[in-house]
């Protein structure tokens, strides 16, 4: 648990999953009004929306957003990032690195995704941190719903509609 005193000390101060004290945000922005600098506070949060019945002020000027992502190759350590994406577009004639990996190794790579966890885990229990971060995710999406709109089924569909639609050939006509 976080007092307003915590909030006092060595600067930055970082705050996990303030989303589940939303007041949090009211009394960091506070601080912020009566202090000097920048940067002092780090909230970091999951998928669970705050709940914003609870914060008085939107932060504007105070709060700044940041989207995380997960990680990329490089970062995990399986790419020595010899190619960039600049470079596959602004010159991909001309590159000449050997990729090490094999069509097995991309595709695992691909499924397991870039969550930190995941990148120090090997084989099945690797990918089964991606298929529990969408269950997760998703079992968190129904709790928020209201009970008419919950379903079971709903948000596989999604993925289910877009993997159709990307492995289907479309005709495509030019005038």
């Amino acid at each position: 648990m976080i007092f307003p005193a915590d909030l006092n000390g060595e600067t930055p101060v970082l705050v996990d999953e303030w989303q589940l004290a939303p007041k949090l945000w009211d009394t960091i922005r506070f601080e912020v009004d009566h202090r000097d600098g920048t940067g002092l506070y780090i909230l970091t949060g999951s998928a669970v929306p705050a709940q914003t019945d609870e914060i008085h002020h939107s932060g504007t000027g105070r709060f700044a957003w940041l989207a995380m992502r997960p990680m990329s190759l490089y970062e995990s350590g399986e790419s020595t990032g010899d190619v960039s994406l600049n470079t596959l577009f602004d010159n991909p004639d001309n590159i000449v690195v050997v990729n090490r990996l094999t069509l097995e190794d991309m595709a695992f790579l691909i499924c397991r995704g870039g969550w930190p966890r995941a990148s120090t885990l090997e084989g099945d229990i690797a990918l089964d941190q991606a298929k529990y971060y969408y269950h997760g995710t998703d079992s968190h999406r129904q709790i928020c719903l209201s009970p008419g709109r919950r379903s079971s089924r709903r948000p596989y569909r999604m993925p289910k509609r877009l993997t159709i639609k990307t492995n289907t050939q479309n005709r495509s006509a030019t005038r």
